[in-house]
């Protein structure tokens, strides 16, 4: 693959019915609708732009909607990282949903899904880009942005998807305020999880304080692990697991529920399964399970 090429994960949310308000008020922000509207996305802000893997998770929010894009990136010591990325994906999704559904809304409907990215430009041009100045005021004009164009999201594939698939909506049987996950998606975390032989698994004095790398800063040791997926159908679920294996002791590490009546999408291009998620067991805390809103 081209070097240019980059393999991405993203995720795409959308309030639902957000819309409405505003339609009704042809658009004018200044209706009392509007205003409550309005009041309902600045309560979800801080869970829209909750970064999950530091540092090279991005977050582009626009209007009702946001995305999160993270790099695949390859031979890492700890790919268990990806899966404790989606993990926080999945809370965030449930956290959004509750809070939406507790003041009578009506949630968000997201898709997580994978692709590539491709950057052919500077991420932001500034002022100081466009015009001929002197170096004092072009210090200046360095700090106003003109143009935004965030290198993550130029021509980013798995962006595109997870729009035009959450955005088919119910005539695509999209419906509801449900977390719908590619099965690409599942097998390129798969593969993430098990290619790499020389996985460790670090032994960490928790009383230390994280990096800036995200990493902490005092190991006490570090362990060779290895990792298995496997999935299967159950009653009506389709299950996704990741097992881990230190020392020969293996765990269930993470565990998935999706419905297993599964929605077909073939459209623009895009031909794939998406399973609607229903709950799963946190790698956070051994035995809980947590349904999703």
């Amino acid at each position: 693959m081209d070097e240019r090429i980059i393999s991405t994960f993203c995720l795409w949310c959308d309030l639902l019915g957000y819309s409405t308000p505003f339609v009704e008020s042809g658009w004018n922000l200044n209706t009392e609708e509007s205003l409550r509207n309005l009041d309902r996305i600045v309560s979800l802000q801080w869970m829209f732009t909750k970064i999950s893997f530091y540092p090279i998770e991005r977050i582009l929010v626009l209007n009702d909607g946001f995305v999160k894009t993270i790099d695949v990136l390859k031979n890492l010591t700890q790919p268990q990282q990806y899966l404790y990325w989606f993990d926080n994906v999945l809370d965030i999704y449930n956290s959004l949903n509750r809070v939406d559904k507790s003041r009578n809304y009506p949630g968000a409907r997201a898709v997580l899904t994978h692709g590539y990215r491709y950057e052919y430009m500077q991420s932001n041009m500034t002022a100081a880009d466009l015009v001929q100045t002197s170096l004092e005021r072009k210090k200046e004009l360095e700090k106003q942005v003109m143009v935004y164009s965030p290198r993550e999201f130029q021509m980013n594939t798995a962006f595109s998807k997870a729009f035009i698939m959450e955005g088919a909506g119910s005539e695509a049987g999209i419906v509801g305020s449900n977390l719908y996950i590619d099965i690409i998606f599942l097998k390129e975390l798969e593969l993430v999880l098990t290619s790499n032989k020389n996985a460790k698994n670090f032994l960490v004095d928790e009383g230390v304080e994280h990096s800036e790398t995200g990493c902490r800063k005092d190991r006490i040791n570090e362990l060779n692990v290895e990792f298995n997926v496997i999935s299967y159908e159950e009653e009506t679920f389709f299950i996704w697991e990741v097992i881990e294996c230190i020392e020969g002791q293996s765990e269930v590490l993470f565990k998935l529920w999706l419905d297993n009546n599964y929605v077909v999408f073939n459209n623009k291009g895009i031909n794939t399964r998406l399973f609607k998620a229903v709950k799963y067991k946190t790698f956070l805390e051994k035995d809980l399970i947590i349904e999703l809103s």
